[in-house]
């Protein structure tokens, strides 16, 4: 039993998702994702939900790294999953797996 876990972004204008698998997400890894999301949208201006996740999106390296890539957060409240949009594709996507 695999669990699957999702690190993405949603444009907001046009609907692209931007996302990775990894089977463990890190502050490393999160942070690989970032700067991924920014090479995506070089020019562009980025707001990214994050919801506090212990240890990991508030680890000062990562808040380090919104920094340097000047992307702004959003901060969401702890345990409130539902005031995110990329959460919503993660069900999906668990829902998909789970039915095959």
């Amino acid at each position: 039993n695999t669990r699957f876990r999702i690190v993405g972004a949603i444009n907001a204008v046009d609907g692209k998702l931007t996302f990775d698998f990894p089977s463990k997400i890190t502050v490393v890894k999160l942070c690989q994702f970032l700067q991924t999301l920014r090479e995506t949208y070089p020019h562009r201006r980025i707001y990214l939900v994050l919801d506090n996740w212990h240890n990991v999106h508030n680890h000062p390296n990562t808040v380090a790294k919104l920094e340097e890539l000047s992307i702004i957060p959003l901060w969401q409240p702890l345990y409130m999953p539902q005031s995110n949009p990329i959460v919503i594709v993660d069900l999906t996507r668990t829902c998909q797996i789970n039915k095959t």
